[in-house]
């Protein structure tokens, strides 16, 4: 979770890029696959959420269940993290990630002192309701 000062060094000008993420059928696969299985899934992927932050200079703002509300401070970086990110995970899906990500990318003003707020924060609903993980 980010620190208030954390967020407000990303949130430039109010004009914000913010990343959104989730594991696909995230509950269902959680109920097929083993307990192991699973864990091992969520870390892998939770700690090439956090790599690639760090990389691209992003500060985590939440994090619940398999899905993460990250800000970075350009567009760019955004969209390299989010770029970088399912390379990494799907080079891994032929042998020990056999799930897919569904990541959104999107600028716009947000508020905020600890958390955001905003209709740009709100748009995170066009990354759930997208069909499938290989639309933009």
């Amino acid at each position: 979770m980010a620190r208030s000062d954390e967020l407000r060094e990303s949130v430039v000008g109010g004009t914000v890029t913010l990343v959104f993420s989730e594991i696909v059928d995230s509950w269902t696969l959680s109920r097929q696959m083993d307990e192991a299985d699973w864990a091992a899934v969520a870390v892998l992927y939770n700690d090439t959420m956090r790599g690639q932050l760090t990389r691209y200079r992003g500060t985590q703002v939440k994090s619940v269940g398999d899905g993460h509300l990250l800000t970075f401070p350009s567009t760019r970086h955004g969209l390299l993290c989010a770029i970088t990110v399912q390379r990494q995970l799907a080079a891994r899906r032929a042998t020990d990630f056999p799930v897919h990500v569904r990541m959104g990318v999107h600028t716009g003003e947000a508020v905020g002192s600890g958390d955001l707020f905003g209709g740009h924060v709100t748009t995170r609903r066009g990354c759930r309701a997208s069909p499938s993980p290989t639309r933009s």
